[in-house]
C-alpha cells in the first residue's frame, strides 16, 4: 500500500497513532522527509505533514504518480494490491495536484476530484489543511470524524463527539467494501470506521479483499468480500459494513489473522478457528 516498509493492504490504525501506520510514518520521517532548522535554536526538526494514500484502480501494469508535491520532477511507483495500486506520500498544507503515469501514458483518475490546467491537461487534486495535520500529529480524532461520509463516500451522520477516541480508522483501496465505511470507494485520508465507533478495537487483520477487527470484549467483526466465506456471513458477495461473526459468540477471542481469502481466530481457551478458502 505504501512505499517500502509499509503494510500490504489498506492501512488501518486504532486511535490514529498506533499500529503499522505509525511504523511507516516513523521510518519515512527518518529516511525521506526534508528537514528545516528552527530559527535561533540550532536544532533540526522535520516539518509536519499528513500521510495520504494515492491509489489507481483503472488497469495498467506499470503505474507511478507525480505531482506538485514533488515539483513535477519525479515519479513514485505504485505497489499493486489486488486490483488496485497505491502509494503513500506526505503532504504539507495546501492544494496539491497530481497525475498518474500508466504504461507510459499520462492519466487522471475520473473518480476523484480534478482540475483543468491552463494548457487543458486534467489533474487530480487534493487539499490538505494545517488543522488536518495538527489533528493527526496530536492524536486528536474528533475533528476528523465529520469528514467521514462526505470526503470518503461513507454513509451515516457525523460522529457523536462524546465517543471515546479509541476507534478504528482506515484508508486506501475501497474495493469490495474492505475499508468498512459502507461503500466501495477508496479513501486517501485515514477515515473513521463509523460502524465500529462504539467499540474499542484491540487488533485488526487484513486479507486480499476482506478485513477483521477484534474488540476488547473478544468479539470479531468482518467486512469486505465474502466470496469464499471468509466473513462467516451466510450471504455471499461483498459486505460494506462490519459484520459480527456470530459463530464465535461465547468464545472470547484473543487473536485474529487473515490469509488472502481466509480468516482465523484464537480464543482465550487456546481454540483455533479458521474459515474461508481451504
Amino acid at each position: 500500500l505504501a512505499e517500502e516498509g509499509a503494510p500490504d493492504m489498506a492501512t488501518f490504525t486504532a486511535g490514529l497513532k498506533g499500529g503499522a501506520l505509525a511504523d511507516v510514518i516513523e521510518q519515512q520521517e527518518e529516511e525521506e522527509e526534508d528537514v528545516v532548522e528552527e530559527e535561533g535554536s540550532g536544532l533540526q526538526t522535520a516539518p509536519k505533514m499528513l500521510p495520504v494514500v494515492l491509489s489507481w484502480g483503472h488497469g495498467g501494469l506499470d503505474v507511478s504518480v507525480t505531482g506538485s508535491f514533488h515539483d513535477w520532477e519525479r515519479t513514485v511507483p505504485l505497489r499493486r494490491i489486488g486490483p488496485e495500486q497505491s502509494v503513500m506520500v506526505y503532504l504539507e498544507p495546501g492544494t496539491h495536484e497530481y497525475r498518474f503515469l500508466v504504461d507510459g501514458e499520462w492519466k487522471h483518475d475520473p473518480t476523484k476530484p480534478t482540475v483543468t490546467t491552463s494548457t487543458g491537461d486534467v489533474h487530480n487534486v487534493i487539499e490538505v489543511t494545517q488543522k488536518m495535520i495538527d489533528d493527526w500529529n496530536n492524536g486528536r480524532v474528533l475533528d476528523l470524524r465529520p469528514r467521514i461520509g462526505k470526503g470518503c463516500g461513507g454513509e451515516g451522520e457525523d460522529a457523536d463527539p462524546s465517543i471515546p477516541p479509541r476507534s478504528l480508522f482506515a484508508c486506501g483501496g475501497g474495493e469490495y467494501g474492505r475499508l468498512g465505511g459502507g461503500t466501495d470507494k477508496s479513501c486517501p485520508i485515514p477515515a473513521l470506521v463509523q460502524y465500529l465507533e462504539r467499540h474499542i478495537v484491540k487488533a485488526v487483520a487484513t486479507g486480499g479483499s476482506h478485513s477483521l477487527a477484534l474488540t476488547d470484549k473478544g468479539e470479531v467483526y468482518a467486512w469486505g468480500s465474502n466470496s469464499y466465506g471468509q466473513l462467516s456471513n451466510p450471504e455471499s458477495g461483498n459486505h460494506m459494513r462490519p459484520w459480527l461473526v456470530e459463530d464465535l459468540l461465547g468464545r472470547p477471542v484473543v487473536q485474529i489473522d487473515c490469509g488472502f481469502h481466509s480468516s482465523a481466530a484464537v480464543t482465550g481457551r487456546g481454540e483455533l478457528f479458521v474459515w474461508g478458502w481451504d
